[in-house]
C-alpha cells in the first residue's frame, strides 16, 4: 500500500468521477465523500493484499481493492442517508461556480454533458457502474466483476 499522499493523488479525482455514477449523491458531496472514502481505504490498509506472484488466492491488484471498498461504503452511506431521511442538497450552483469555465464554454460544456447524463441516466444503476469501471477506470472484465460480485462474462455481456 502506497503512503496516503500517494494514495490521495492516484484516485481522489477518480473517486469523484466514480461517484458521478450514483444518482442519490448529489455534486456538492463527492468531493467530501471521495475523500471519506480514501481515509477509509487508509485506515483498511492492513485488509489489502497486494499481487505477489506465485499463489494468488486472496490477492488484489490496489485498483480493484479500492473501488470494491469504496462500493461498500457509498451503498452503506446512501443506506444511512436514506435510513435517516436527510437529503442530500443539489449543488449543482456551486459546480458551475467552481468551474471557471467561460459561459460560452460552460454552455457547450453542460450541453455535451447533459448528453452524456441522459445516456447514462437510461442506464441500470448497474449497468452504468460497469461501463465506468471498464471505460472510465480501464478495468477489465474480471476485476469488475470481482468489485461488483457477478461474474466477468455478465460484465462482458452487460457491456455488449
Amino acid at each position: 500500500m502506497p503512503p496516503f499522499e500517494i494514495l490521495y493523488r492516484l484516485y481522489y479525482r477518480r473517486m469523484a468521477a466514480y461517484l458521478a455514477g450514483f444518482s442519490a449523491i448529489p455534486r456538492s458531496e463527492r468531493a467530501d465523500l471521495a475523500h471519506d472514502i480514501l481515509v477509509h481505504a487508509w485506515l483498511k490498509r492492513d485488509r489489502y493484499r497486494p499481487r505477489t506472484g506465485g499463489d494468488r488466492s486472496g490477492e488484489q491488484k490496489l485498483n480493484a481493492w479500492v473501488y470494491a471498498l469504496a462500493r461498500n461504503y457509498i451503498v452503506d452511506r446512501i443506506r444511512e442517508r436514506r435510513a435517516s431521511a436527510i437529503p442530500f442538497s443539489d449543488g449543482h450552483d456551486a459546480d458551475r461556480a467552481a468551474s471557471g469555465r467561460t459561459p460560452e464554454e460552460e454552455t457547450l460544456a453542460s450541453g455535451v454533458m447533459q448528453g452524456i447524463r441522459d445516456a447514462l441516466s437510461r442506464m441500470s444503476g448497474r449497468d452504468r457502474e460497469i461501463a465506468q469501471l471498464v471505460f472510465y477506470e480501464r478495468m477489465s472484465a474480471a476485476e469488475t466483476g470481482r468489485i461488483l460480485g457477478i461474474p466477468g462474462a455478465t460484465v462482458r455481456w452487460r457491456l455488449a
